[in-house]
């Protein structure tokens, strides 16, 4: 079967063939029907978006991507994908977010309590 990335290019520009593209079957079946509901201009615009994610992560974690963007929002906007696909790639979703330094020196010196 054709790769899913080599068709986006195509999808920017016709953007209808969406129903019957390798790109949409390959996409998880909430994204899918998301990406269904949007009209053509929005559609050609997102295809567009995920040609260039193609260039540095896979379809596959585009598709991821999306997916949990979409769970998450509930809608699908290019800087919240970039970040996802960003963040799934630096250090993954289930990893807990570093506390930083101790700050509590400074908490002393300007009165303040420990936050």
């Amino acid at each position: 079967s054709p790769d899913p990335a080599s068709q986006l290019g195509m999808l920017a520009k016709r953007p209808g063939a969406w129903r019957n593209s390798p790109a949409r079957a390959a996409m998880p079946g909430s994204v899918a029907a998301h990406i269904d509901a949007m009209g053509a201009r929005a559609l050609s615009n997102l295809a567009a978006c995920m040609e260039r994610w193609c260039r540095s992560w896979s379809y596959d974690e585009v598709a991821a991507a999306l997916d949990e963007v979409l769970a998450r929002i509930g809608a699908v906007r290019g800087p919240d994908v970039e970040m996802m696909l960003a963040r799934m790639g630096g250090f993954g979703l289930g990893t807990a977010p570093d506390v930083g330094p101790d700050l509590s020196a400074y908490d002393g010196l300007l009165g303040g309590d420990a936050a």
